[in-house]
């Protein structure tokens, strides 16, 4: 009686996490964010950013900086968010934020690798509103930037195979991917 209550027992996080798909979802996070499944499960989102900027860096010849573990005195203080009550309001419109974000970064060039302090000619970079200026896509592409767009197409080839599978597995398999790939 206890060891089937102990099986049982062990037995139902495992079907819950399958209900909702949780380990196949971590799998795609791990698979687009090329690291280990444990990194995706219990990891940061900057671990899983690193490693894709790391990777295309690594592919390009360009340096990166080794990073420091900090400790819990290091944390960077988030901005402020209230609480808002759901429903409808007002004067309110609802855009599509698919991609403004990376859209933004990709059409200005926006990177560590293309931001510059001085340059002569101003019609070779894109100046932010806070006077940060960053080279021209026709200077040199910022690794951000192209990461963005490769995401970006990732994103679109899986949901088109998505809508073009055969079988519900295929499909939850091109459904998770995607998934994992949108911008949040």
């Amino acid at each position: 009686m206890v060891l089937e209550y102990c099986a049982q027992d062990a037995l139902l996080p495992i079907e819950i996490l399958d209900a909702i798909s949780a380990t196949a979802r971590k799998e795609a996070l791990a698979a687009v964010g090329k690291v280990p499944l444990e990194t995706a499960i219990i990891g940061t989102t900057s671990q899983w950013l690193d490693s894709l900027v790391i990777r295309l860096a690594d592919r390009e010849n360009i340096a990166v900086p080794m990073t420091r573990r900090g400790g819990k005195s290091d944390a960077i203080t988030g901005g402020y968010v209230h609480d808002i009550e759901g429903g409808r309001y007002p004067w309110v419109a609802v855009l599509d934020f698919k991609s403004m974000y990376p859209s933004i970064m990709i059409s200005n060039n926006i990177c560590h690798t293309t931001r510059v302090d001085a340059l002569d000619d101003s019609s070779e970079v894109n100046q932010s509103p806070s006077g940060t200026k960053f080279l021209k896509k026709s200077v040199r592409e910022g690794l951000v930037p192209r990461l963005l767009e490769d995401l970006m197409a990732q994103r679109d080839e899986h949901k088109a195979l998505m809508k073009s599978a055969n079988d519900e597995p295929t499909r939850l398999f091109h459904d998770q991917m995607q998934s994992r790939l949108k911008f949040s």
